[in-house]
């Protein structure tokens, strides 16, 4: 895929990204989002604290849907923040991009062998 072909699916997902550079299209949540529901990208729910970044278990959530965190043996070591459910694949295939980038590798690269990978 290349970042035109991105573009293109991501606005049949419902996020136009014409303003945006590659750059800051590739650091929007709602770019990943909106291309995940273009290609039907299914994957498994992750919980993750909207404070801290965290992906949560279950036991590390409040009743009320606040990171706790875990007993470290003096205080849980949560930082409290709400705690939301995530449809996984989109988010997993960002954080790939991250990791891609932090590694050296370019955006275009990353699409590129975006198919091959799904």
């Amino acid at each position: 895929m290349t970042i035109k072909e991105a573009r293109e699916k991501s606005l049949r997902g419902g996020f136009d990204t014409s303003d945006l550079t590659d750059a800051e299209m590739c650091l929007k949540a709602e770019f990943f989002s909106a291309l995940g529901k273009s290609e039907g990208w299914i994957g498994e729910n992750i919980r993750m604290c909207t404070g801290c970044g965290v992906s949560c278990k279950n036991k590390e959530i409040t009743a009320w849907g606040k990171h706790k965190g875990w007993w470290n043996g003096q205080k849980f070591t949560g930082c409290d923040s709400d705690v939301y459910d995530y449809d996984g694949q989109w988010l997993i295939e960002m954080h790939c991009l991250i990791d891609h980038l932090a590694e050296g590798g370019t955006i275009e690269d990353f699409f590129s062998r975006l198919d091959m990978k799904i």
